[in-house]
């Protein structure tokens, strides 16, 4: 295996495949608090279900196995839950504006029908 290319650009919010066949969920991307490093938070959907950070461009890396060149992590299932584009994009943008203050997630109202 040989490390190819890679892109900074953070992965989407979603279900991978690590090129040797486990499964991961994204959950979004931190910094890191001295490098200020934009980092991937993902949990493995096998085992424990650990949670992980890896490098943005480490994490978007393709590489190289048995001749071909494949990333190194896959999308399978991009999270299509409004929630979690919701919170993604609160995250992105108080990285963006240099804030920490975030809003608390919306809680759902009961169904009052009767």
């Amino acid at each position: 295996m040989q490390r190819v290319s890679a892109t900074s650009t953070p992965p989407a919010v979603g279900v991978y495949r690590h090129f040797k066949g486990r499964r991961y969920r994204v959950l979004g991307t931190a910094q890191h608090s001295e490098k200020l490093e934009t980092l991937v938070v993902y949990q493995a959907l096998y085992g424990d279900h650990g949670w992980w950070v890896r490098s943005t461009s480490m994490f978007n890396a393709t590489v190289e196995l048995d001749g071909k060149t494949v990333p190194r992590f896959a999308l399978e299932h991009p999270d299509a839950h409004p929630a979690a584009d919701r919170r993604r994009e609160r995250l992105i943008n108080a990285t963006s504006s240099g804030t920490e203050t975030l809003e608390p997630e919306p809680q759902p109202q009961p169904d009052r029908a009767g």
